[in-house]
Formats: C-alpha cells, structure tokens, sequence
C-alpha cells in the first residue's frame, strides 16, 4: 500500500497510531507463525504475505477504520481474514 503509506490526507489511518498498531499486532502473528525464533523474516516473504490481501490503498480511511481501538481491531482482523490461518501464513512461500 505505497500510496496510504506516504499519503499525508486527512483520514487516511495508515501511517498513523492505528494503522500502525494493527500491522504491529498482525507482524506478531505472522512471526510466530514463521516458527524460527532465530531468524528475520525478509522483506520478500512479507511482501508476499501482505500481497494476499485484497485491501487497498484506498481502503485505509477514517470512515473504514475509526479512531481507537475498535478501528484497530477492526484493520487488524480485515487483515487476518484476508490470508491465510496463521499457520499457514508462510507455506506459500515455501
């Protein structure tokens, strides 16, 4: 989502503490689920994962997403029913 990342608009939520925290808590899953504690995931494999999503730039507003932590939640589960079981985040990638 390059646009929404440096788009500096009004509503758009994310760049910003919300948008933020909900790719935070999402990266969580995605880590555990890579199941090598000892190791980085790189910036292709999570381009991957994020690239199943079907969220778009467009999708990151106010309006989609309020302010606190319902709007959070609410990113960070879009986000999760998008993909995969967290289990199975990186057998694509495999």
């Amino acid at each position: 989502w390059p646009k929404a990342w440096t788009s500096i608009d009004r509503g758009n939520i994310l760049p910003r503490t919300n948008g933020f925290a909900a790719l935070m808590r999402f990266f969580v899953q995605v880590y555990i689920s890579f199941d090598n504690p000892d190791e980085i995931i790189g910036m292709d494999a999570l381009s991957k994962i994020l690239g199943q999503s079907d969220l778009n730039d467009s999708d990151f507003t106010k309006e989609n997403y309020v302010p606190g932590t319902s709007g959070q939640t609410k990113l960070y589960n879009d986000l999760m029913k998008d993909l995969p079981e967290p289990s199975d985040l990186l057998t694509e990638l495999e």
